[in-house]
């Protein structure tokens, strides 16, 4: 089966939050309160993505169907260096993990960022997520020892990580 990687349009506002909610339910269920995961709407979703015009997110399709998607720019942490980007959040419907395409994903987005002028890239996800956490360490990202709690109905921890060179 064959993959196109391309950059958002509004267009995929509906396909990107169909992937958003049903990665929600699909990745976190057990990981945090499922009331939070429940408070997931398509439409909350949809908005969101048309609040930010799609700027800076790659989607992945196949067979014209939106199965992923990720999001990056300038690091939102006042104590990284400014030639420091991030990953802002990536998502891909379980059914099209393992296939290599998330690496592939990814790749343009490391690539996009190195375009836009960064040297380095971090990501934050949350600790319990070791699923992404090892797809992330095979992408050369690394925990820097830098930790957040974030209330989602219930406190849960997000580890940083950051990959030292975008080359």
């Amino acid at each position: 089966m064959n993959f196109n990687i391309r950059k958002a349009t509004l267009e995929d506002a509906d396909g990107m939050a169909m992937v958003h909610v049903t990665s929600w339910q699909q990745t976190y269920r057990g990981l945090i309160h499922q009331d939070f995961i429940d408070q997931r709407t398509i439409d909350k979703s949809k908005n969101m993505f048309l609040s930010t015009q799609c700027e800076n997110t790659l989607v992945i399709e196949t067979m014209g169907q939106i199965v992923g998607f990720c999001g990056y720019g300038k690091c939102r942490d006042t104590d990284m260096t400014a030639d420091t980007g991030e990953i802002w959040g990536m998502y891909m419907l379980s059914s099209y993990h393992g296939r290599g395409w998330g690496k592939h994903l990814m790749n343009v987005a490391l690539m996009e960022l190195r375009l836009l002028g960064y040297k380095k890239a971090s990501l934050w996800v949350l600790s319990t997520n070791q699923r992404a956490i090892d797809f992330y360490r095979a992408q050369g990202f690394t925990e820097d020892g830098m930790l957040k709690e974030v209330l989602m109905k219930t406190p849960v921890k997000e580890i940083r990580m950051i990959r030292p060179t975008l080359e």
